[in-house]
């Protein structure tokens, strides 16, 4: 008897190719990512590329200027001057950047209580082509690579950056919901969700697309049959939302 071959990844979301040129700020409230229906395999992340980009960093303050002192008081010394930052606009610090994946309510589509795994990714944010994306395997993903996607079940992988910290991930700012699935893979929740405060409240949003790409692997002793879809999921048309819960970020 031969043995049974293990399952080989397989890219099930793609919208790398469209064009990512407007970014949506993150911070520790302001979270968000894509949602996608599994298909009927379950399975496991094994690779997830995100287009995430570094906000220009604001110009430091000048400093207070004042006249002479008041007759009697004694002249403040300046302070000394401070070694200038090593982060710049070409060469951004690092950041830190936290993953976490949900399960959604089947019918509602938005997170259903926590979590169920998270990761704290350090992403070196050069400013590169907007295109760029930054691919994190199993070793950055940890918890979220070891749980298992279960067949025929909605989740959303949703962005959101360290306290003090922000970053944008980028979307294409072309058509809507242009993700390319395959594996049986579709979309949920209108393709992407977000939250502005912290998770207390989430909203769905027909009108962005971040360019991903995720590639899972089948459970041992499973296929990936690609043709196994879930039945379609209904998107609402672009433009139903209103326009203050679009969290665009002006450059």
């Amino acid at each position: 008897m031969h043995a049974q071959a293990a399952p080989e990844p397989q890219l099930v979301i793609d919208s790398s190719a469209s064009d990512s040129g407007q970014g949506h700020t993150v911070s520790a409230q302001r979270w968000m990512g894509p949602a996608f229906y599994t298909g009927a395999t379950p399975t496991q992340i094994s690779a997830l590329s995100l287009a995430l980009h570094a906000p220009t960093p604001a110009a430091p303050a000048a400093p207070a200027t004042s006249g002479p002192p008041p007759p009697g008081e004694a002249a403040v010394p300046p302070a000394p001057a401070t070694e200038p930052p090593h982060c710049s606009p070409q060469d951004p610090c690092p950041t830190r950047t936290l993953l976490r994946l949900y399960r959604l309510d089947p019918v509602t589509e938005l997170p259903v209580g926590a979590a169920i795994a998270s990761a704290s990714l350090l992403v070196d944010m050069q400013r590169i082509d907007h295109r760029a994306l930054t691919t994190f395997g199993p070793e950055q993903l940890g918890d979220i690579a070891s749980a298992t996607l279960r067949a025929f079940h909605k989740y959303a992988l949703v962005v959101s950056a360290a306290e003090g910290e922000r970053l944008e991930i980028m979307d294409n700012r072309g058509p809507a919901n242009a993700y390319f699935f395959s594996g049986g893979f579709s979309g949920a929740a209108t393709g992407y969700l977000h939250t502005l405060d912290g998770g207390a409240h989430w909203i769905k949003d027909a009108t962005v697309t971040p360019a991903i790409r995720l590639v899972v692997t089948g459970m041992p002793g499973t296929g990936m049959p690609p043709q196994a879809l879930p039945p379609p999921a209904a998107f609402p048309a672009p433009g139903t939302l209103p326009w203050t819960h679009w969290p665009w970020f002006v450059w």
